[in-house]
């Protein structure tokens, strides 16, 4: 019987012992892609919307926070500060202090400022339902003692400014009785100058600091005396 060359009775090429023996071929590799959300318009709209919105919020919130800011400025400022003009007389901030009680006067004071080249007075001061308005002076002799002094008027000298405070010129407010001076009050006065006229002003009633010197509450306790300008 005739034998062919081969390895394990078998002829080459035909297999092996294990059976056929084949090539793999190589897998395809698939290219891998990038996504860019730039190139999707439908998500570029969605990003712009939300950050056009973000920033419409964020300016909506700051415009609120500064009129709201402005707006208390403006309400601290027309509470504490208010100007009054007359010729060339200026009359800032006429307020006075709450009263107790018990107490039966009040002060009230502002700034009075003459612009002008001659000199005008304050004669006196009008309030309706105060029985009495008086202008004074308060002094302390050497001894320590307050001394009360009416003025017939008070003098605003040209181009200066005269500063009703406590402790020195204020206006003396009468008779209140059981109607005190409440915090957040306005008394409508009306101030009378000897060349500017009639001024119609109101004072303000604001809280008594501890700082500030004892206007009125110990007014029985002062001399009074008569006194002409």
């Amino acid at each position: 019987m005739a034998c062919s060359t081969s390895v394990g009775g078998l002829a080459r090429g035909a297999g092996s012992a294990f059976g056929p023996q084949t090539t793999q071929k190589p897998k395809p590799t698939r290219p891998r892609t990038t996504y860019d959300v730039t190139d999707d318009p439908t998500l570029t709209n969605i990003t712009s919307r939300r950050y056009d919105s973000g920033i419409n919020l964020w300016n909506t919130i700051m415009k609120t926070l500064i009129c709201a800011a402005i707006a208390a400025t403006l309400s601290v400022g027309s509470a504490f500060a208010h100007e009054y003009t007359a010729g060339s007389l200026s009359i800032d901030h006429p307020m006075a202090f709450e009263t107790a009680p018990n107490v039966n006067v009040g002060g009230g004071y502002m700034i009075i400022t003459n612009t002008g080249s001659t000199d005008d007075v304050l004669k006196e001061v009008l309030v309706e339902g105060i029985p009495r308005v008086e202008l004074h002076l308060s002094e302390t002799d050497a001894n320590g003692v307050a001394r009360m002094a009416k003025q017939d008027g008070i003098t605003i000298p040209a181009g200066e400014t005269v500063t009703l405070k406590p402790g020195g010129l204020h206006v003396m407010f009468m008779g209140l009785r059981d109607d005190p001076f409440e915090l957040g009050e306005k008394i409508d006065a009306t101030l009378v100058f000897q060349s500017a006229g009639e001024l119609s002003v109101q004072f303000t009633v604001e809280e008594r600091s501890t700082q500030t010197h004892a206007d009125h509450s110990g007014h029985s306790e002062h001399k009074h005396e008569e006194k002409s300008e």
